[in-house]
């Protein structure tokens, strides 16, 4: 049975925001918004001036169909009801890499700093790594943005702690598949990893090694992830469950 349609309906708007600026999507560019519930996902596009518009009822979880080229975003942490209906999306530049290979332990592609990343996973089992230094002293978190409402993909990864030098041949922790975001009974389960840095660790480094279950089979699937420092104190107040790695001090 359809639900009759309520008469008092909230205009709801979504914009996206880099550095603090509306992004305004150029004429070639289709960027559809979906607002979500438990039953109905309901869709506008972007305007030219950086907005997307549309009246409902009801309270929706926000993500994008389509992102910007070169951007990325955290597809799982927008909400909108009829007390607070406007939502502004941050977009985060995906970074991009020069060095390296990506295909085995001391081949690794080379991130040279903190920030948003994107793999591309071609095929079933296939394995992307990447080499992180880290250059001071605190917290670090890795976490990847994968959308759990399409619940289309479960990203993995494999951790080492090694040095440039030396890498122990298997991973310090493998498969991780969770901390991140993820819907109860959900095939989506976002990895976030949390890392506490000693003075006496600088000179570590870390081999972040990032593959993914596709639920259909379907590939390439892209996988954004983030590798941010969250300075000397950090309180994980978005998940409840804080995976933190064990602090190995020497080789």
């Amino acid at each position: 049975q359809e639900q009759q349609p309520s008469n008092k309906k909230t205009e709801f708007i979504v914009s996206l925001v880099y550095n603090k600026e509306i992004y305004k999507p150029s004429n070639s560019e289709k960027i559809q918004v979906v607002w979500a519930d438990d039953y109905n996902k309901y869709t506008a596009s972007i305007n030219n001036d950086g907005y997307a518009k549309i009246e409902l009822d009801g309270d929706f979880h926000v993500y994008l169909n389509s992102i910007p080229e070169g951007y990325s975003y955290n597809p799982n942490i927008y909400n909108a009801d009829n007390e607070n209906p406007n939502v502004q999306i941050e977009l985060y530049k995906v970074s991009r890499i020069s060095k390296g290979q990506g295909t085995a332990l001391y081949k690794e592609y080379q991130m040279s700093t903190t920030g948003v990343y994107r793999t591309t996973i071609s095929k079933s089992l296939q394995k992307v790594y990447y080499e992180f230094r880290p250059n001071k002293s605190g917290y670090y978190v890795l976490e990847t943005l994968v959308n759990v409402y399409d619940d289309a993909v479960n990203p993995k990864v494999d951790i080492y702690q090694g040095t440039f030098a030396y890498k122990p041949n298997v991973p310090n922790q493998a498969g991780l598949d969770s901390g991140g975001y993820a819907l109860p009974n959900g095939f989506t389960k976002n990895v976030k990893w949390v890392v506490k840095l000693t003075e006496e660790m600088i000179g570590n480094v870390y081999t972040f090694v990032i593959y993914a279950d596709s639920k259909n089979g379907v590939y390439p699937i892209n996988i954004d992830f983030r590798v941010s420092y969250e300075g000397e104190h950090y309180v994980d107040d978005v998940v409840s469950k804080l995976m933190v790695a064990e602090e190995i001090h020497e080789y």
